[in-house]
């Protein structure tokens, strides 16, 4: 009888650790996604305009699982920190500062994808991005209004994005922008640009994604600069969906959405302006792999082996100036001034 009670205490003990390790399994799952993806954008900027458009808000729209994706889209600063350590809004931030005040319900991010505040702000941002950017269209209040109303959110009123947004340093979207919270996510995603890049700057997992267009994504940078090839290249949709498993009922096999489309498919493929002269610029010096570096490592043995040769030139023509000299000969001033230039030439190398 003692035997089988311990047997019994034994079994349950096991069957509550079971329950515990689903648990605790469950809820790191649940803490990290499969997929963080960030955005960064300016105001001015056509590319970021059209991966907005054509990217970013399909992707929201999509219906993916909060569980598995989270995004973060923020503007990227035109300033630099002030003597607080903190982000220093300029003026170029004005536009900036109103769409912070849009995605304020939706902070802190990265958010859940399924955000229903999430997805009213980038609803909103790709309303008020195309009224900036795509010639023609007029951007005023009446417009940023309608874009507010179209996504649901309020342009008018106490809580209203205008009233966000205006008011300078004393604004609450001012105060968005200079925290602590926006400071640390920028340098965050500074720190992760190891080439020479323009806006929009795209984040997969914290690698810079390197897209040839809105709708084609290609591959990742690493920390070493390097080109990672995505294994499913595509939309921003199409990526996401081909690293979630199991995939959700938004996606496919194939990584296309649930109505069985490709976003490629279904919008003509653009590519992205190769000279964006509003897009904002961050370099980030990196070693270039070796084949890259033939000019460094063959133009130092040249300076080496032509000091050594005008060396020896120069003590060959001294020692015969010198024999010269023994028999009668002299050094005149021209002489001196070629010593001058061999002195001269070799400057640079040394």
């Amino acid at each position: 009888m003692d035997l089988w009670r311990y047997f019994l205490a034994v079994m349950l003990f096991m069957a509550r650790l079971l329950l515990l390790t689903a648990y605790s399994w469950q809820t790191l799952v649940a803490a990290n996604p499969a997929v963080t993806l960030e955005v960064w954008y300016t105001t001015h900027c056509p590319n970021c305009q059209e991966l907005i458009h054509y990217g970013l808000l399909p992707l929201v729209e999509a219906g993916l699982p909060g569980d598995q994706v989270e995004i973060l889209a923020h503007p990227w600063r035109n300033g630099q920190n002030g003597p607080d350590g903190l982000y220093q809004p300029v003026p170029g931030d004005f536009t900036s500062i109103g769409h912070m005040c849009a995605f304020r319900d939706a902070l802190p991010m990265p958010a859940p994808i399924d955000s229903p505040s999430l997805k009213s702000a980038v609803k909103f941002l790709a309303c008020d991005m195309d009224d900036l950017i795509i010639p023609g269209v007029k951007r005023d209040a009446n417009s940023v209004s309608k874009c507010a109303d179209a996504a649901g959110l309020h342009w008018d009123g106490p809580d209203g994005i205008k009233a966000c947004a205006e008011g300078g340093p004393n604004a609450k979207g001012y105060e968005l922008m200079h925290s602590r919270a926006y400071t640390d996510l920028v340098q965050a995603a500074s720190s992760h640009i190891q080439v020479e890049a323009v806006t929009p700057f795209v984040f997969l997992n914290g690698d810079l994604l390197e897209c040839s267009g809105p709708t084609h994504c290609v591959a990742t940078v690493n920390q070493q600069g390097q080109l990672v090839p995505l294994a499913t290249p595509g939309s921003l949709l199409e990526v996401i969906c081909s690293m979630l498993s199991p995939k959700p009922a938004a996606c496919v096999a194939d990584g296309t959405s649930a109505a069985g489309e490709s976003s490629a498919a279904t919008t003509t493929e653009k590519k992205f302006h190769p000279a964006c002269e509003n897009c904002a610029e961050v370099g980030k010096f990196h070693w270039a792999p070796s084949s890259q570096m033939v000019w460094p490592a063959t133009i130092v043995p040249f300076c080496a082996s032509a000091i050594l040769l005008l060396r020896f030139v120069s003590a060959k023509g001294r020692r015969q100036q010198h024999s010269h000299s023994l028999l009668g000969g002299n050094i005149g001033s021209d002489d001196v001034a070629d010593s001058a230039d061999v002195d001269a030439s070799m400057s640079p190398c040394e």
